[in-house]
């Protein structure tokens, strides 16, 4: 099962594989100034918090089903390109973290020059984000202009919506449900659509191979859905979901296959909606 995520790497303990991380470290300080007196003892001035710093070691091993090499080679990528993302464990985020430094160990090599067994040390440093002044605004939003960025979202997917089988009113409340969830309608509005989309899979009997796979993972027969699909569309559609919140498969792989990476984050925000009731 998931244990955190950060950016597109997934902490996991499963049947299949297991990547996850020890000795973790968390440091957090703040910055002080000394100002000398002469004659006494010096005196501090507060000047600022510090960016927290976190250490753990992953062990990535190809008798845990993973391919080490790969493993590296995604970590090592993330440094490189300087990205910062969101560090979540046990449904929590700690905050936006980057990569400062990865340390590799190649421990066991086959015969043929196959790694089997990489130990990383990884470093991360907190990146911090000034808060969005518009962010802080939208939480403040009325009841008229929540009702304002349903309507703008339901027109923006009405056509692939009807076409999907969804009824106006349908559409109106399933707009209502995602611009509760992300605020911005932009984000909304690509959340519904991947919706859809999975949706007319389903109808189609068009469902991608990893999609399908996924439906597995979380207990789901495909057989049943696309024909479900075909006469109760927006159930269909709020069961998968309502499925993806409740599952003990990996959540965000799921979400990823089933409804494309852009949206995914979104979808698990609809779907987590769903299941709080």
């Amino acid at each position: 099962m998931p244990i955190g995520t950060f950016g597109p790497i997934t902490f996991e303990v499963s049947v299949e594989k297991t990547r996850t991380f020890d000795e973790f470290s968390r440091k957090t300080a703040a910055k002080f100034e000394e100002h000398a007196i002469i004659g006494q003892k010096a005196k501090l001035e507060f000047i600022s918090p510090g960016l927290d710093e976190i250490s753990f070691q992953v062990i990535f091993s190809a008798f845990h089903g993973l391919n080490p090499l790969n493993e590296v080679k995604q970590f090592r990528e993330i440094v490189q390109k300087g990205e910062y993302h969101p560090f979540i464990i046990g449904g929590e985020t700690i905050g936006n973290f980057v990569i400062e430094n990865i340390s590799e160990a190649w421990k066991y090599i086959d015969n043929q020059g196959f790694v089997l067994y990489i130990a990383v040390d990884v470093s991360l440093k907190e990146y911090y984000l000034e808060p969005d002044p518009n962010a802080v605004k939208e939480t403040t939003d009325t009841a008229a202009v929540q009702e304002e960025k349903a309507e703008k979202v339901a027109a923006a997917v009405e056509e692939p919506a009807k076409k999907t089988g969804l009824s106006v009113s349908q559409i109106a409340e399933m707009a209502t449900i995602a611009v509760s969830c992300v605020r911005d309608p932009s984000l909304a509005i690509t959340g519904m659509e991947s919706i859809l989309a999975a949706t007319t899979d389903l109808q189609t009997g068009n469902a991608s191979a990893a999609a399908t796979a996924s439906y597995i993972r979380m207990g789901l027969d495909v057989a049943n859905l696309s024909v479900s699909a075909k006469s109760d569309p927006i159930g269909t559609a709020i069961s998968v979901l309502d499925t993806l919140g409740n599952t003990s498969a990996d959540k965000p792989t799921a979400a990823k296959s089933i409804y494309g990476s852009k949206a995914a984050g979104t979808v698990l925000q609809v779907a987590q909606k769903l299941r709080e009731g």
